[in-house]
């Protein structure tokens, strides 16, 4: 199968885009993370995307979430 065959066919199945899916899955574990962790390393390039990626799909920065919720 194609990249471009699986990617359509995986939107088509999941009603997201590979990448969408994969974003939610690695900021699901950062989410976790954050409540114990001061630095998530979940697959992110780097922290400032993990930040943005966090606080657009959480309304909230990792920092804030741990203040909140963290142990």
């Amino acid at each position: 199968m194609s990249e471009r065959n699986f990617s359509r066919q995986f939107k088509k199945q999941v009603e997201m885009t590979p990448a969408d899916y994969l974003e939610g899955l690695r900021l699901e574990a950062g989410l976790r993370l954050a409540e114990d962790t001061t630095v998530p390393d979940i697959g992110f390039h780097n922290d400032v995307s993990f930040r943005r990626s966090f606080s657009r799909r959480f309304g909230t920065s990792p920092a804030a979430y741990r203040r909140c919720f963290g142990s």
